[in-house]
């Protein structure tokens, strides 16, 4: 989900989402008054309505709202949605406006850093913590940087990291930025036990943040897996499915987070014939509001009452975003990776889609997603994480039984071993033409929002299959429980 509303139960976002729609209503009736559009702005935005929200935002720009929270936040908008440049323009305007506010700085530091421009995003982190060097978000941005091999922190600069081990003043989401700093620059620099006790302070302070709400809870989400089983037959999927055509084919990327489907959805746009959305939330939004509000019911509940005609609206809504964020092309690449939980709806909006599914190996998997700073409250705590890989490869070993789509499956370690074999196979299975730029995917200059933005500017390498066996000897109840659940097998 979306990062506001990642593991609220559903019952819980319906409120947001009713929110969101009595105000589009208000504004509609009001069209003039702009504190509501603003106010629509800032539920669309913690909905993950990026483009919606970055359109209102737009239009109260250009309306003479330029206080600083509006600035920020409509950049933040426009970099979710894949509009880094845009974003970065108004953050420099804002930077003009507003001199010498340390936020920007670091705003600027990320969204120079998804644009790969490492010099740029190191000037504008040290900047930042120049103005404020106690601030542990600043000196997070710059520790990211040195975590994925772009920079190396100074003796001095460590130190003055370190220090801040003694204040006693932050509260824990400063404490939790803290310790990933520190965690980052004791793993690049090879010192894996002190890296993981500083990963595991880092999370247990973030958890402790979160809405009891938010967090992860594996009965719930096996009681809603149960829902769509029930719900999405062979045959309550043939009876909505949409018989209509586009002029371009959807490919939808799926796998768990840091899978390597920022990898798969780098090679495939890097065909000509193909180009790349990043990570919408559109079909979350279909699944859990609009088809909800057609239905009257809740996902996946509304498959009972529904007929084609709401379907055929979707499908023709998700098509009208992909036209508006980004080139036509032949195939158009939507990686969300949680868009595995509503492959069934896919299926009826899209029957010709491609499914991409990218497997890798659930250490890897969830190593990788307690190291990094995520979004997802499931990556705090190792049972979640292990709970959340479970209900994925439920929902995948499900949707293989029922539905009519081939689903085109790579595995991580198959790719890294044998790249121009595995590589070639995938554009063949899309139907598309071999094109050597697929071997050259790194050489793309694209922007890039997720964590993996500086991994997928490198050619294919070995290190990602086994950096977790730096931290194997802290695993093994990870690697335990995930034997005892079957779960080592056949993962990629």
């Amino acid at each position: 989900m979306n990062d506001a509303s990642k593991n609220i139960g559903q019952t819980a976002l319906l409120s947001y989402y009713d929110q969101a729609e009595r105000l589009r209503q208000a504004c509609r009736y009001n069209p003039r008054d702009l504190e509501l559009k603003r106010r629509l702005a800032k539920v669309c935005y913690g909905l993950g309505y990026y483009f919606e929200a970055a359109g209102y935002y737009f239009e109260l720009h250009s309306a003479g709202f330029s206080d600083l929270q509006l600035m920020m936040d409509y950049s933040l908008s426009c970099r979710r949605t894949g509009l880094v440049e845009r974003g970065l323009t108004i953050l420099l305007e804002a930077q003009q406006r507003f001199p010498d506010v340390p936020q920007i700085d670091a705003m600027l530091g990320s969204a120079y850093s998804e644009l790969g421009d490492v010099e740029a995003a190191v000037r504008c982190f040290k900047a930042a913590l120049a103005s404020e060097p106690a601030e542990p978000l600043f000196w997070h941005g710059l520790c990211a940087l040195e975590l994925d091999g772009q920079y190396e922190l100074s003796e001095t600069e460590f130190s003055a990291l370190n220090a801040l081990r003694s204040r006693r003043d932050y509260a824990a989401i400063r404490k939790s930025m803290l310790h990933f700093s520190l965690a980052y620059v004791f793993h690049s620099r090879g010192e894996y036990d002190a890296a993981f006790a500083e990963f595991k302070l880092a999370n247990d302070y973030k958890y402790s943040t979160t809405d009891p709400r938010t967090r992860f809870d594996f009965a719930a989400e096996s009681r809603l897996l149960s829902e769509v089983k029930e719900a999405f037959t062979a045959d309550s999927i043939h009876r909505l499915q949409n018989n209509g055509t586009c002029d371009f084919r959807p490919v939808f990327v799926i796998g768990m987070q840091r899978s390597g489907t920022t990898l798969i959805e780098s090679i495939i746009a890097a065909h000509p014939e193909a180009s790349a959305r990043g990570e919408l939330t559109a079909i979350e939004h279909l699944a859990l509001d609009r088809l909800r509000r057609s239905g009257g019911e809740i996902y996946p509940r509304w498959m009972s009452y529904l007929d084609r005609q709401p379907i055929e609206h979707a499908t023709d809504e998700y098509l009208e975003l992909l036209r508006k964020t980004g080139p036509e092309s032949l195939l158009v690449v939507d990686k969300m990776p949680s868009n595995y939980r509503y492959l069934g709806l896919i299926t009826m909006l899209f029957p010709s889609a491609a499914i991409v599914h990218v497997q890798r190996d659930p250490m890897a998997v969830i190593w990788s997603c307690y190291q990094r700073n995520l979004g997802n409250t499931f990556t705090n705590k190792f049972a979640d994480l292990i709970g959340q890989y479970r209900i994925y490869r439920e929902y995948m070993s499900f949707w293989r039984d029922v539905l009519p789509l081939r689903i085109v499956e790579i595995g991580y370690r198959d790719l890294v071993e044998n790249p121009g074999t595995r590589i070639r196979r995938l554009i063949s299975d899309l139907g598309l033409p071999w094109n050597d730029a697929c071997l050259e995917f790194h050489q793309r200059n694209e922007r890039i929002v997720t964590a993996s933005r500086f991994q997928v500017r490198q050619p294919i390498h070995r290190r990602a299959i086994s950096g977790w066996r730096h931290y194997e000897r802290h695993l093994s109840d990870v690697h335990n429980e995930l034997d005892r659940n079957g779960l080592l097998a056949a993962a990629g």
